[in-house]
């Protein structure tokens, strides 16, 4: 698995080389190309900024700027606070062999931490979908029921190795209206509410392209979730993974 670390500020001298380079630079924070292959963020040392990878093959390309099929690419320019509240990968690391052995590996993380053996084979599928949430034709969710301190050492875990994770204790539109749009963040909920109003955006939020109106402006609300329910999971729609 990659190192995990906290990003802090967005180098702003990638700004200024933007208004030297003549060709159109388009800003993302990850996406999956139609060849196959996808673009993501990656964290480096000293200055403490976001860069961009390619991965196509073995070998990646990385940097501040990257040029994929003849179009140029930047990291999306985001509040700091978001990148700091997360975790992202600061290296490419093929070392783990293949896809079916990074799988095993993580569902024996879940195991080795005492987690039955049905709880850590979903639990690691939930994980994977995180990475290839935009290909889904729903956002992945994860129901959790139990004892509290089980399920928040699983949601511990799962931010460990989730798609920019980020804890929550519990979804509204305030927490959504928050989010840069296209940064798609795997939320963690340590509590799911029993008002209605919270029933119905868990359930619109799995839906891919769902919007939330905020200001003159509207932002994605549809993301992967992992939410704690109690000792019964209230909301009859919800399919654990």
């Amino acid at each position: 698995m990659p190192d995990i670390i906290r990003p802090s500020f967005y180098d702003p001298l990638k700004r200024a080389a933007k208004t030297l380079y003549l060709r159109e630079l388009h800003q993302t924070l990850g996406e999956f190309l139609a060849d196959g292959s996808s673009i993501d963020v990656i964290y480096k040392h000293g200055p403490d900024q976001l860069e961009l990878v390619h991965v196509a093959g073995q070998k990646p390309t990385i940097g501040a700027m990257i040029e994929v099929q003849g179009r140029d690419y930047e990291a999306t320019q985001i509040n700091w606070t978001f990148v700091r509240s997360t975790e992202i990968p600061s290296r490419i690391d093929p070392s783990f062999g293949s896809t079916s052995d990074l799988f095993a590996a993580v569902r024996d993380l879940f195991t080795r931490n005492g987690f039955a053996d049905e709880v850590s084979l979903s639990t690691a599928f939930f994980n994977f979908s995180t990475w290839f949430n935009e290909l889904l034709p729903v956002a992945p969710c994860l129901a959790i029921t139990g004892p509290r301190p089980e399920a928040m050492f699983l949601l511990d875990l799962l931010s460990c190795i989730s798609r920019r994770p980020m804890r929550f204790a519990s979804l509204d539109r305030a927490v959504l209206g928050s989010l840069p749009f296209d940064f798609r963040p795997t939320l963690l909920l340590s509590h799911q509410s029993a008002k209605r109003k919270a029933q119905e955006l868990l359930s619109i939020s799995d839906r891919p392209g769902c919007q939330l109106p905020r200001g003159t402006s509207v932002v994605n609300a549809s993301f992967p979730k992992a939410v704690y329910g109690g000792t019964r999971f209230t909301y009859d729609d919800r399919v654990a993974v």
